[in-house]
């Protein structure tokens, strides 16, 4: 029997080390890996070899390679997937940036506001209420509140001033009564006495 009847010969192993050396080395042999394909694997592939001394068939080794070639599309694809979001997310990041430098950028117009609305700003402004008590009676933007306050040409109103009665820190605030002016000055007594011992100069009643 010649080699080529051999190998088309049903017993002939295909798909191995064995068959490639008894002389299946084209791409027209049978076996899911073909001989020539198999015996390279196995000496450069140590996945590939070690696989075959566990004494794994051609057809497992066929199916294993099917599916791990399957897993690499998965995850190039989800790879490209994410790349191209990312991209996505810094050319629309760059254009945003690109409307804002040239002035391009396009502001949400705001609410006009209603009679009754600014009836209501007119009279919390005249109550001595703050841009942000008015912002939050309101429900509106502070930056709306504030630019209809301007164009209604209203005051601004500032916070009101708590003032620390029987303090020094309330004498500071404009309270000049009793209850404020006593800390004082016993601030001040306190003070110069402070400067007096740090440049050395006796009190008076070290002095006598």
């Amino acid at each position: 029997m010649t080699a080529t009847l051999d190998i088309l010969s049903d017993d002939f192993p295909h798909g191995t080390v064995t068959g490639h050396r008894s002389g299946c080395k084209t791409n027209h042999c049978p076996a899911p890996i073909p001989c020539h394909e198999f015996a390279r694997r196995v000496v450069s592939d140590w996945q590939f070899s070690k696989r075959v001394a566990a004494g794994w068939s051609v057809v497992e080794l066929h199916a294993a390679d099917v599916s791990e070639a399957e897993e690499r599309r998965q995850a190039e694809r989800s790879a490209n997937r994410r790349i191209r979001e990312a991209v996505k997310r810094e050319s629309k990041a760059a254009k945003k940036m690109a409307r804002y430098r040239y002035g391009e950028q396009v502001r949400p117009t705001p609410k006009p506001f209603t009679d009754a609305e600014i009836a209501d700003l007119r009279r919390m402004n005249a109550e001595g209420k703050t841009d942000t008590e008015i912002t939050a009676a309101m429900g509106r933007p502070f930056g709306s509140v504030t630019a209809k306050r301007s164009a209604l040409r209203l005051p601004r109103n500032k916070p009101a001033q708590v003032i620390p009665h029987g303090t020094y820190a309330g004498y500071a605030a404009g309270c000049r009564d009793k209850c404020c002016h006593e800390p004082a000055k016993a601030y001040w007594r306190a003070n110069a006495a402070n400067k007096r011992r740090r440049e050395g100069v006796p009190m008076k009643e070290e002095a006598a």
